[in-house]
């Protein structure tokens, strides 16, 4: 969301991405949310960098009579309010970015959820705008380092899916990692840290989906060093 709002790049992952040779032009961003609405998570993504003036909090409907008087509004729902959402960024193209976190907290259970995740992707092809979504999931390494997700939301409409992970031995270094993607080769994942400061990627530590801990290829260095040291059986 910083980044779009600031018209900065992603970051990118040394020897799997090229550079963009000119930044981006700053967009505007519509993050619909229940999270801490509106004040504190505004000036969260403040401390972050983000430009105000180009996000647009949604998360509540106001409401009237016909006499304009008004009711209580109602939260953003998708059964009543995904036209009026696709109006709204085709008639200002300004808006560069979609963010729903967690999709879950407008709509009618799991099976709503696939439908909205199917009818997201069709109108962010047809408006040629990214769509992010989160979901709640459950995510844990085993014995053997093998990253396990699991989650009651099927996410098979999804272009690509990315997933947060915690190192069990280091608590403070946290992992970005591709899960499936349906138009590409899974790409590195990204390295980041959260402290006071906030957010600090490591793209020079690029993470491998198949091994994010990074104990398979440490355990095969040592292999090898051993072979070369003594190759005798």
């Amino acid at each position: 969301i910083t980044r779009v709002t600031r018209g900065l790049p992603f970051p990118q992952v040394p020897g799997h991405e090229s550079v963009p040779e000119t930044p981006p032009a700053p967009g505007k961003v519509v993050f619909i949310t229940l999270q801490d609405y509106c004040t504190g998570l505004a000036k969260r993504l403040q401390v972050q960098g983000a430009d105000l003036e180009n996000l647009h909090l949604e998360g509540f409907v106001a409401r009237q009579r016909a006499d304009t008087t008004r009711m209580p509004s109602r939260s953003f729902d998708f059964t009543f309010d995904l036209q009026k959402l696709q109006q709204e960024l085709d008639d200002l193209p300004s808006i560069r970015l979609l963010v729903v976190d967690p999709l879950c907290d407008f709509c009618q259970g799991p099976a709503h959820v696939a439908q909205m995740l199917t009818e997201l992707r069709n109108m962010a092809q047809i408006l040629d705008i990214p769509v992010v979504v989160t979901l709640p999931a459950q995510t844990r390494f085993d014995a053997a380092g093998t990253l396990r997700v699991t989650s009651k939301y099927r996410n098979d409409a999804a272009r690509a899916v990315w997933c947060l992970a915690t190192d069990p031995k280091q608590g403070n270094r946290r992992f970005f990692i591709p899960r499936r993607t349906n138009l590409f080769a899974l790409p590195r994942g990204v390295e980041f840290q959260i402290d006071n400061r906030g957010i600090t990627w490591h793209p020079e530590n690029p993470v491998d989906p198949a091994d994010p801990l990074g104990w398979e290829t440490r355990l095969q260095g040592c292999l090898n060093q051993l072979l070369r040291n003594d190759p005798k059986p």
